[in-house]
């Protein structure tokens, strides 16, 4: 990813078993690049990014995404944050948690929230 903020966050999880501990140094990672190389992209490529990720067995979906959505929230915002919902409880029911990082671009919109 074109700021390394992905490839961070991926070494935390798992390494190449050189120089850097990690959590889990065994896991295997399924990479879902769902922003542009400029960092943004729209709801609907997380949310694809989140099924590609289901239909291809991850274990876990980890997303450290950021971004503001602005208050008053409208219609089409309620919308995706159901369409977020729903996807996040069909990778819950099979068994995938979903981990968001907080923070990221002072965002106040989390999408694993329950």
């Amino acid at each position: 990813d074109s700021a390394g903020h992905g490839s961070h966050v991926a070494g935390t999880v798992t390494t190449n078993g050189i120089g850097v501990a990690s959590v889990a140094p065994g896991a295997k990672l399924l990479n879902a690049r769902v922003f542009s190389a400029a960092n943004s992209g729209p709801f609907a490529a997380i949310i694809d990014g989140m099924a590609w990720c289901g239909a291809n067995g991850a274990d876990v979906v980890n997303m450290s995404l950021g971004g503001v959505i602005t208050k008053p929230f409208s219609a089409g915002t309620l919308a995706l944050q159901a369409v977020l919902t729903e996807r996040i409880a069909g990778l819950r029911g099979a068994g995938a948690p979903v981990i968001v990082s907080a923070g990221n671009g002072n965002s106040w919109f989390d999408p694993a929230a329950p």
